[in-house]
């Protein structure tokens, strides 16, 4: 008796939880449906202590060959921001170095042997833009380009002023690790 509509003295059909989503989901316009239904509906009853929204976004709900492709962020006239296909060695002298020009702080130790100048020619490109290695306060990595012994990595540095400067470090096998080689240009702007 306590379960009827506002309004009504009519006292409503009881119905499931379930039977009023589909309703609800009835009357909704959805994007691209992630999980199947009946998948979702098949681990909602076998679950009885769980979040619902952490059993959507559990591993169970796909089997490792079904699962959707990741959707990364893009930045335009950059790339994509998926770092995911950078191993750790290669992540770990990329962040150094972009660290270290971000908190001024000595980057050669992530430059190969001989080619420092590409840190000389890096500085002369920023200020042919009208910036300072100063003013460089964050960056983002890009989807990378990799074969066996070399990995072209995009990088967007940012400046004050919502300005910053492309750039494409590229990485080679150096021994255990991994080094920079080159410094390439791309480009600066605004955002």
């Amino acid at each position: 008796m306590s379960c009827y509509r506002k309004g009504s003295d009519d006292p409503q059909p009881s119905s499931t939880l379930r039977e009023e989503a589909v309703i609800l989901e009835s009357r909704i316009s959805w994007a691209k449906e992630l999980v199947p239904e009946e998948k979702l509906y098949d681990s909602l009853e076998n679950a009885e202590d769980l979040d619902p929204i952490m059993i959507m976004l559990s591993d169970r709900l796909y089997p490792e060959s079904k699962k959707p492709d990741a959707v990364y962020p893009y930045l335009p006239d950059f790339t994509v921001l998926d770092t995911s296909a950078y191993n750790t060695a290669q992540k770990d002298v990329l962040d150094g170095f972009c660290t270290a020009i971000v908190k001024k702080r000595n980057a050669d130790t992530f430059v190969m042997t001989g080619y420092i100048h590409t840190l000389v020619l890096f500085k002369y490109n920023l200020e042919k833009e009208g910036l300072s290695l100063d003013e460089i306060s964050d960056y983002v990595l890009g989807k990378p380009f990799i074969n066996d012994n070399e990995c072209q990595c995009p990088v967007r540095f940012y400046a004050g002023h919502e300005r910053y400067i492309d750039v494409n470090l590229y990485i080679v096998k150096y021994g255990q690790g991994w080094k920079i080689h080159q410094i390439e240009y791309k480009k600066g702007g605004k955002e």
